[in-house]
C-alpha cells in the first residue's frame, strides 16, 4: 500500500468542514510571530517538473510549510490541486493531482488528500490543512498548516505527481530544525 491511498469519494452534497476559529490554530497563531526557516528542499525533479519545500513558518505547536511546484506547460492539461480533485468524487484521483504529504519519525503521516474536517483532537496523528495557494500556468505554491510539531528524528516530505512521471518520492530533514525554531516564535 502506498503513501497516497486514494480517499473515499465524497458525497456531492457534503459541506466542506472547517475548523471554527475557536478550534483551529489560526486563533492561537494570530498573536504569534513565527520563526521563519529559510529552506529549499527539493523532493522530486524530472525534465518537466520540480517539487520542493520552499519555506517553513514555525509556531510553538505546529508549522506552516510552503510547497512550490514548477512545470513546463507543454502537458496541455489542467493541473489540479488536491482540494479541486477531492470534490470531483472520482474513485481514482486524476494523474494531474499533485499529492503532497509529511511523515513524522514515529511513522504517523498526513497528506493533502486527507479529509480537511480533521482536527488535532479528532486525529490520531498529525493533520495537514490547506492554508491557501497561488500560481499560474507554470507554477503552484501551496501552503499547509501541520499540527502538532514533529517528534525528534527525521521529518519526511513526500510527493507524487503521475502526470509528470514523478513516483512516490521522499526527502527528509532533521525535525530538530523545526523543534528548535518553535522555541524562538514570539507569542503575545
Amino acid at each position: 500500500m502506498g503513501f497516497f491511498d486514494a480517499p473515499a469519494p465524497r458525497d456531492p452534497n457534503h459541506q466542506q468542514g472547517r475548523w471554527d476559529t475557536d478550534e483551529g490554530p489560526w486563533q492561537r497563531w494570530q498573536t504569534v510571530l513565527p520563526e521563519t526557516v529559510g529552506l529549499r528542499l527539493v523532493i522530486a525533479r524530472t525534465a518537466a517538473a520540480v517539487v520542493a519545500v520552499t519555506g517553513l513558518q514555525v509556531f510553538p505547536d505546529g508549522f506552516v510549510m510552503t510547497f512550490t511546484a514548477v512545470w513546463r506547460p507543454a502537458v496541455g492539461r489542467r493541473i489540479h490541486r488536491a482540494a479541486d480533485a477531492a470534490w470531483l468524487g472520482a474513485a481514482a484521483l486524476p494523474e494531474e493531482v499533485l499529492r503532497l504529504g509529511v511523515q513524522f519519525a514515529d511513522d504517523s503521516k498526513a497528506t493533502n488528500l486527507d479529509d480537511e474536517r480533521q482536527t488535532p483532537a479528532s486525529s490520531a496523528g498529525p493533520v495537514m490543512i490547506g492554508d491557501g495557494a497561488t500560481g499560474d500556468s507554470h507554477r503552484l505554491e501551496s501552503r499547509y498548516c501541520v499540527l502538532p510539531l514533529p517528534p525528534a528524528g527525521a521529518l519526511t516530505f513526500v510527493c507524487q505527481w503521475p502526470v509528470f512521471g514523478i513516483p512516490e518520492t521522499h526527502a527528509s530533514l532533521d525535525a530538530t530544525l523545526i523543534r528548535d525554531a518553535a522555541t524562538r516564535a514570539i507569542g503575545l
